[in-house]
């Protein structure tokens, strides 16, 4: 009973934007929808309205052809017929004001005093004057609209008679078993000629109540509901695992960002201090060999005066002697220059050495290529599971 409930009130509640129906029109697939949705569905579909012959039903995809070709989204909207079902269990009980359903069709608004049973159709005042004075609607019974929507049972003696979905403006008279649909005069003729399995509307009513079909289609229509409720509830639960799982990495990133930063921290503290010890080494091995040479300097600096006062005052055997002896220190210090400058030619190259997969990470990092990646088909209680641990 639970599921009946829900489904009546569902059941008036337009497809495409889930609220209460406003003038409610029916697809000849019997699919019904705001007449204003139609024609924002006409409107958002590729190409302009005018150029396009079909529509295809937004619930289950059927094409409808266009009963004229050029017309706009709105004069196709308007074009199907309204479903009188609905709007009658829609203005049940209800005192809120009622719109006359020629008038809502040429977008004038007007309020609906009567009710034509034969039509289904409420009509304002105006539109009931003329209603009358048609020869093909004289006969039709028309009643207070009150008294309509307080009796519904006695204004749904004529939904049967519905229009045919090939030809509009004519009413369905039969059924072809054979393709299993309801169908006019004309489709008879044209369509069925070689069915053996035509019967009156009448006949097809005794049949669907002889066999139990209208129980069966009640019964599976009342499965579908109820898988439609499984869907929803399934489809709630994917949304919450999926965020659960979207939160899980956010978080997992949030803690591998600190952990980062902390390693980032102590990294760039250790290799600070390797730095600061490197350059005071450097420092200390440069200034030993500046020493080195400024001392190398004065020596030099010494021998050359020395060698200068020998060649001045002394003989010559004295500045030979002499002579010899600075040569023989020249060699040395020679050997030592070359050395230190061989030394200060040799550019020390600095390096931090960083992993491959170290590096890597820091590639990925800088490119913003990193992606989350989305796998189909885990459990949902495993993907939970794992975000808990």
């Amino acid at each position: 009973m639970a599921v009946t409930s829900s489904v009546e009130v569902n059941s008036l509640r337009c497809p495409m934007c889930l609220e209460s129906f406003k003038h409610p029109r029916a697809f000849p697939c019997m699919h019904t929808f705001c007449e204003d949705c139609i024609k924002s569905y006409i409107s958002n579909q590729d190409g302009a309205s005018e150029e396009r012959t079909e529509i295809k039903c937004y619930v289950c995809n059927r094409a409808t052809r266009a009963q004229t070709k050029g017309l706009d989204a709105a004069e196709w909207a308007r074009t199907f017929p309204v479903n009188n079902l609905v709007s009658i269990n829609q203005n049940i009980n209800k005192n809120e004001e009622r719109r006359c359903d020629p008038c809502w069709s040429k977008e004038l608004h007007s309020t609906a005093k009567t009710f034509c049973k034969e039509c289904g159709e409420l009509l304002c005042e105006e539109c009931k004057k003329y209603h009358k004075m048609f020869k093909a609607f004289k006969s039709h019974s028309l009643v207070e609209a009150d008294d309509a929507m307080k009796k519904p049972e006695e204004s749904l003696q004529y939904l049967h008679q519905q229009k045919c979905a090939q030809h509009i403006d004519v009413k369905v008279e039969y059924f072809c078993k054979n393709h299993d649909v309801l169908c006019c005069a004309k489709c008879i003729t044209t369509n069925h000629r070689k069915c053996d399995s035509v019967m009156d509307l009448e006949q097809f009513a005794l049949d669907i109540a002889q066999n139990g079909k209208t129980d069966e289609l009640r019964s599976k229509l009342t499965e579908l509901y109820a898988n439609l409720a499984t869907v929803i509830v399934m489809s709630e639960r994917n949304t919450r695992a999926f965020k659960t799982r979207t939160n899980c990495i956010m978080e997992k990133t949030k803690t591998i960002k600190d952990q980062i930063n902390t390693m980032t921290v102590q990294f760039e503290e250790s290799i600070t201090h390797q730095c600061q010890q490197l350059n005071t080494a450097e420092d200390t091995a440069n200034a030993e060999t500046r020493a080195k040479c400024e001392s190398l300097k004065a020596a030099i600096q010494g021998s050359i005066k020395f060698l200068d006062a020998v060649l001045q005052m002394g003989n010559g055997l004295q500045a030979s002697v002499t002579r010899q002896k600075i040569l023989e220190q020249t060699k040395e210090y020679e050997s030592i220059v070359s050395k230190e400058m061989l030394k200060v030619k040799e550019a020390k190259e600095v390096q931090l050495g960083i992993p491959e997969n170290v590096e890597e990470f820091i590639r990925l990092v800088a490119s913003k290529n990193a992606r989350v990646q989305v796998r189909v088909g885990q459990c949902l209680e495993k993907v939970i599971r794992d975000c808990e641990s």
